[in-house]
């Protein structure tokens, strides 16, 4: 306890490591989610030295510079409501110089990091033997904070499990990671995990999975297989046995090494799993000694649990035929003209959505196409939203299904959240505020009712008994307007609470929350739409009213059931795409281009800062181009690089990755040549919309099924996805001369590259097939015009190239890509098994 006391008393001494400590209370968010702050954390300021220690408490070697990250505090060293010790308790140490320290490398980072993991094991030796309640803890046995808070344990996204409910059993999903895990898995060579626990609320969460409970084994985002848990339990490293680490080391490590050898590579592997996160967080992770506490979890492996019945379906839909629709002619050209967003009205919607509605959706999410669900049902919980979304699929066909373009309005429009993967986040919306819940209190207790609930949501007023329910409301209305609180700023309906008569009140309704929708989509996801952008598959008025200029497919076919109408609207956007066939395969511009430089692309993740440098530009563009859209005047640079700095402010404070990578690198500097590059853009762009005054609309989402035929028989069809930028036209004799513009923040292309480029070649053939007219303004609704050229214009941060394409090239191209699908198609198709007893084949030897 001294030796800890006099080491945290250094820590404020001048000349010394320059560091604070701090309390940490975890951020409280959405269920299932991980706080982002660690119980406890000591900081260490850039630049700070440990020079100033005494050679005894050092560890060997040199510890350098120690980059600015917060370092949960381990078992050894006291964490919330810690108080300082006295000087007095301090023995005197000598004092030596500290030299500045220069900024550190990754490599630098990593080294320091583990040198902090050797100095909190000289400390947590000591302190195990202090006789605290706790091995390793110097502590003065007061309850901390961080023991009376519920709730996930703080550790990186890409490890945390999450727990989701499921029909009376709870299912636990666990995250596997590492390079090439994959293979072991599958082969039943890795059958466990094992992960820090970081206090009293991690060990209540580990404690969750017990023996028998299902667990999902989740490989990114997708469902490897559903196992069980067969043993779990909680260790010191130090305590830890051979037996404990089956099916987490290899069979053959076990056997060769020692029980010390297998600990000191425990640490070792932790130690570079939070190193890792670090880097991943820019926060630093926890101090692994031989005293810190690892969770062991262990499941039934791949090949066991291949026998369980969540493991006996499909992942996805096989090819087969669909139940026929007949598409309305209004609708014929949805599957041209894709909305960017499409509104589905759930409600009428019996039971849950079946697998085939959600793969539409999926398709066509994958596409660009944005889906916002509207329902009576709370986005989450039991009769929810996500119930009707996903409550007719297996676990491993939900992985499948893509629901990052997906929003819910729920509560009859008073609950917003977005799906992030798999999951949806509640988003900012209106609310009651105080003002008007002071006022519903002043009106219900005027008109001798009572409010029995009151949240920022919802408020529930219970009628005195005999009271005539219309008259009570329309005087309570009354009330509101004489307080300036407009009828329609609120919801209300009668009904029956706990068996009394009640007035629920809420601050929209479904058809009321369209302009805040719509001002949340544009100021939050930077989704700018226009109503001609917007489809609204529902039959009721209110809604179809609120939207006056949005297509409407129930007014093409009004005997529909909702059932029908949902399916019908999918079918027109999705064309001979919506019936699955052998050989059907997707892939976008992007894809390709990653394909040629020899791997095959999932698509960006936003990993580093030049995305997200991209991404802020581009939003910036499409807002400025939406107000020319609607104003007729395109905004000034300053009033671009203004909206962008917003953009930069909002995703910035939001994003919980370290975006940068080297040492001398800044967010501002990043932020600085993003304002230069937009100032020289906006030029090149205002000189476009001169040039090209018809603005069809920007992040305008396609897809082109190519069919390939052999010998008269369909063998195969390619599906391209792609999403536009910027579309403009200008009129001519002959028609309309429509330009396809694409934004690209990095570095310009030289002209013996960019004609041959992939991405410049598919927008130049696609067009050209699909728009032979085209519809102003873009939609199904808009009166269609004959296209006379199709041209592609690429904006760099210096310059903008067109695209000079000719008959030769096209053919090329054209040849190109169906070889290239066809190369692809090939490489995606998981390798045959060989069969038992076969001889391998030979290798062909050259001479």
């Amino acid at each position: 306890m001294i030796r800890s006391a006099a080491i945290l008393a250094l820590l404020a001494l001048p000349g010394s490591l320059a560091a604070q400590v701090r309390v940490s209370v975890p951020r409280l968010q959405a269920a299932g989610s991980v706080p982002s702050v660690p119980y406890g954390s000591l900081r260490l300021s850039q630049g700070s030295s440990l020079g100033s220690l005494p050679g005894s408490v050092l560890p060997s070697g040199s510890l350098g510079a120690v980059p600015s990250a917060e370092v949960p505090g381990s078992q050894a060293m006291p964490g919330d409501g810690f108080a300082a010790p006295s000087m007095a308790e301090v023995p005197s140490l000598p004092v030596e110089a500290a030299s500045p320290a220069a900024l550190p490398t990754e490599a630098g980072a990593a080294a320091a990091i583990g040198q902090l993991h050797e100095l909190a094991a000289w400390l947590a030796a000591p302190a195990a033997k202090s006789g605290s309640a706790e091995a390793g803890r110097a502590f003065d046995g007061k309850e901390k904070l961080s023991d009376l808070v519920e709730g996930p344990e703080a550790v990186e996204e890409e490890t945390v499990t999450r727990e989701t409910a499921e029909p009376a059993v709870e299912t636990m999903d666990l995250w596997v990671t590492g390079k090439g895990v994959k293979k072991p898995l599958v082969k039943s060579q890795v059958y466990a995990v094992m992960r820090t626990v970081r206090g009293a609320p991690s060990l209540r969460y580990w404690k969750k999975f017990a023996k028998g409970t299902p667990v999902r084994i989740l490989l990114g985002n997708s469902t490897l297989f559903v196992s069980r848990v067969e043993k779990s339990g909680v260790k010191k490293v130090k305590d830890l046995v051979k037996k404990d680490l089956e099916g987490i080391l290899p069979a053959s490590t076990l056997k060769r090494k020692t029980i010390a050898q297998l600990r000191r590579q425990v640490i070792a592997d932790l130690r570079a799993r939070e190193t890792r996160a670090a880097m991943y967080s820019g926060r630093a992770g926890a101090i692994i000694t031989p005293e810190t506490q690892v969770s062991l979890v262990r499941f039934m492996s791949y090949g066991d649990a291949q026998a369980l019945p969540e493991n006996s379906d499909s992942p996805t839909a096989e090819p087969r035929a669909r139940r026929t629709v007949a598409i309305p002619a209004g609708l014929a050209d949805s599957s041209r003209f894709l909305p960017k967003v499409v509104f589905l009205d759930l409600r009428g919607i019996q039971g849950p959505l079946s697998y085939d509605v959600i793969e539409d959706i999926g398709k066509l999410m994958k596409a660009g196409v944005y889906f916002v669900l509207l329902s009576e049902k709370p986005v989450q919980g039991p009769g929810s939203i996500e119930e009707v979304l996903t409550g007719a699929l297996t676990n491993r066909q939900r992985d499948g299904v893509t629901r990052y373009k997906m929003f819910s309005l729920g509560l009859n429009g008073n609950e917003f959240a977005k799906y992030e993967g798999r999951f949806p986040r509640a988003l900012p919306f209106t609310r009651f505020e105080g003002r008007d819940l002071d006022v519903m209190k002043h009106a219900a207790a005027a008109l001798g009712g009572t409010v029995v609930q009151s949240f920022a949501k919802e408020v529930v007023v219970s009628l005195p008994k005999g009271a005539d329910s219309a008259a009570f409301q329309a005087e309570f209305a009354r009330q509101f307007k004489a307080f300036s609180v407009p009828s329609s700023g609120y919801d209300a309906a009668l009904t029956t609470v706990r068996g009394r008569t009640s007035l629920v009140l809420r601050p929209n309704s479904l058809a009321s929350a369209f302009p805040a929708l719509l001002e949340a989509l544009r100021e939050d996801e930077n989704l700018y739409v226009n109503e001609s952008d917007i489809m609204m598959v529902s039959a009721d008025a209110g809604l179809l009213a609120a939207l006056p200029g949005a297509v409407k497919p129930s007014t093409l076919m009004p005997a529909s059931s909702a059932e029908d109408l949902l399916e019908t609207s999918l079918a027109a956007m999705l064309g001979s795409y919506r019936e699955n066939k052998p050989g059907d395969f997707a892939a976008s511009a992007s894809k390709i281009g990653a394909f040629k430089k020899g791997y095959l692309s999932s698509g960006g993740d936003g990993g580093n800062v030049y995305m997200f440098m991209g991404h802020v530009m581009h939003s910036a563009f499409n807002w400025a181009v939406w107000a020319y859209r609607n104003t007729g005047v395109f905004p000034g640079p300053e009033a671009l690089v203004a909206r962008a700095q917003l953009i930069w402010k909002h995703e910035d404070a939001e994003r919980s990755k370290n975006l940068l990578r080297g040492s001398g690198e800044s967010m501002a500097d990043h932020q600085a040549t993003m304002e230069l590059r937009m100032r020289t853009m906006h030029a090149i762009v205002a000189d476009i919309v001169k040039k090209f005054p018809i603005v069809i609309g920007t992040e305008l989402p396609n897809l082109r099924v190519f069919e390939r035929y052999k010998k008269g028989e369909l063998q195969a069809r390619d599906i391209l996805r792609m999403v536009y930028d910027f579309v403009a036209a200008r009129e001519t004799p002959e028609g309309l001369e429509v330009m396809i513009v694409d934004f690209k923040t990095g570095q310009t292309k030289t002209n013996q590259t960019f004609d041959k480029d992939v991405q410049v070649q598919l927008y130049d053939l696609v067009p050209r097939l699909a728009w032979s007219t085209l519809a102003t303004p873009y939609g199904v609704s808009g009166a269609l015009r004959k296209v006379a050229k199709v041209g592609v214009l690429f904006v760099y941060p210096s310059e903008m190239k067109e695209a000079q394409l000719t008959e030769w090239t096209r053919l090329k191209y054209e040849k190109f890509l169906r070889g290239v699908m066809n190369r692809m198609r090939k490489a995606s198709q998981p390798a045959k098994p060989k069969e038992e007893g076969k001889p391998a084949a030979k290798k062909k030897t050259t001479r």
